[in-house]
């Protein structure tokens, strides 16, 4: 569920994970829309729009359930950066995805 804190409402229930929601970050940087990234026991993260609830990208590949979750940057080949999705896994791995395209890099 993504709430409005300071008017004490709900705004969205976010609906997509086919197990347990085990981790949660949220992303609020200037000039971009609000973003929250779920990690679950079904093995998925999923990225969302905070504003208006819509499911953005899901990121899969992990063998067990997403314990953890951050945002990130980091440098490209080309010099520029690149927005980032990381996740960690029971099955003992950590990811780094692409946050636009969902590709591991």
């Amino acid at each position: 569920m993504a709430w409005d804190v300071g008017a004490r409402r709900l705004l969205h229930t976010l609906i997509g994970h086919n197990g347990p929601v085990l981790c949660l970050a949220a992303s609020n940087q200037p000039g971009s829309i609000s973003l929250a990234l779920s990690g679950s026991a079904d093995k998925t993260a999923r990225l969302w729009s905070v504003p208006n609830g819509s499911l953005l990208r899901v990121f899969s590949g992990h063998q067990d359930g997403i314990t953890s979750v951050a945002f990130g940057r980091v440098q490209r080949h080309n010099g520029g950066l690149a927005d980032t999705v990381i996740t960690a896994s029971a099955d003992g791995t950590a990811r780094v995805w692409d946050a636009y395209t969902g590709a591991t890099l």
